[in-house]
């Protein structure tokens, strides 16, 4: 079966090409593409050629937010079953062998996966909101190994959707939450949505927001920005001491840094920071994201600004790559794939 796909050509080269899909092994169901979801973040790094060695991989198809409905279903699949709604995230597109290998990501008409790697959608949950699991699902890695307590207080830096999903799941785990942007519209979201305290950093001094609910500072600081130059701020407002009767402070990176990053390593030193770098997202994780959909203990519909026709694909990474901080939420619709 050939089908549609969205390539990364080269930097800020956007083009369509066909793929072979096969047909499904027997642990595998063969899923239609309805939409997918966009990474402002990762998508805009790989576009403009920023991630890591990906220059080196062009042309290379990508995508992890696959929303789409199982067409067939391979002999030894149980748990699913034809024109089911279902997401799937990182685990790969398998291609009858061509020019991009054996598999890709998911920007495509159709893929086979494993029955497995496959997340059924909740009647509750509309297929828009099923295009932001992917990135809802990212910091749920950074929360299990940086470790949230009921009652810390959580600095989130950055509310681009990866931090209001941040923050939510913080809040979630009985956290109370502080988040900063730069950018109005996406303070006034996460005052509405995402968080306990919204800052305009911009307008206000964080660290003064942050110091007047703990004297101490932040148990736990997410960097969901992206940014390199923000560790002096975390350093200035995450707690800790260098004795034992003062409780250590947290820092999660949760964000992709494509530049190094400098650390003051006698302030990190005197506090006995402890800092995770979290990577991408699991099935587990989105699973979990689907469930707090359904039960409505996260709201992420009103975080999706924007969608596109599939023929808009180029059109709409450029816009993301011009405007990033206009996008949170964003997708593509797929139609006559």
């Amino acid at each position: 079966m050939k089908t549609k796909a969205i390539v990364f050509a080269d930097v800020g080269k956007v083009e369509f090409v066909e793929v072979d899909i096969p047909q499904p092994n027997p642990d595998e169901v063969l899923v239609r593409s309805s939409l997918s979801g966009i990474s402002v973040g990762t998508d805009g790094w790989y576009v403009t050629g920023k991630y890591s060695a990906v220059r080196d991989r062009y042309p290379v198809i990508y995508g992890y937010s696959r929303v789409g409905v199982v067409e067939e279903v391979g002999s030894e699949v149980e748990t699913l079953e034809a024109g089911q709604r279902v997401f799937v995230g990182t685990p790969k597109t398998r291609l009858v062998p061509g020019k991009f290998g054996n598999s890709c990501g998911n920007y495509t008409g159709w893929g086979c996966h494993k029955s497995e790697d496959v997340v059924p959608i909740p009647d509750s949950v509309s297929d828009e909101e099923a295009t932001m699991v992917g990135l809802a699902s990212v910091p749920v890695v950074g929360r299990d190994l940086t470790g949230i307590s009921p009652d810390d207080l959580v600095v989130v830096l950055g509310q681009g959707m990866i931090g209001q999903s941040a923050a939510q799941l913080c809040r979630v785990q009985g956290a109370k939450v502080i988040t900063a942007d730069p950018l109005q519209q996406r303070v006034e979201l996460s005052e509405s949505y995402s968080s306990d305290i919204a800052v305009n950093i911009r307008l206000e001094d964080l660290a003064s927001v942050v110091f007047n609910e703990s004297s101490s500072g932040a148990d736990v600081v997410f960097e969901c920005a992206g940014r390199s130059d923000t560790m002096d701020l975390i350093l200035d407002i995450v707690r800790g001491g260098c004795n034992d009767s003062e409780k250590s402070g947290k820092v999660c990176m949760q964000g992709y840094f494509p530049n190094p990053i400098t650390i003051d390593f006698h302030s990190a030193h005197m506090r006995r920071l402890t800092m995770t770098f979290p990577c991408g997202f699991d099935v587990a994780g989105s699973k979990e994201i689907m469930k707090l959909l359904d039960k409505r203990q996260i709201n992420l519909s009103p975080l999706i600004t924007h969608e596109w026709d599939l023929e808009q694909a180029p059109q709409a990474f450029q816009y993301m790559i011009d405007r990033p901080g206009y996008v949170l939420g964003m997708f593509i619709r797929w139609s006559n794939n």
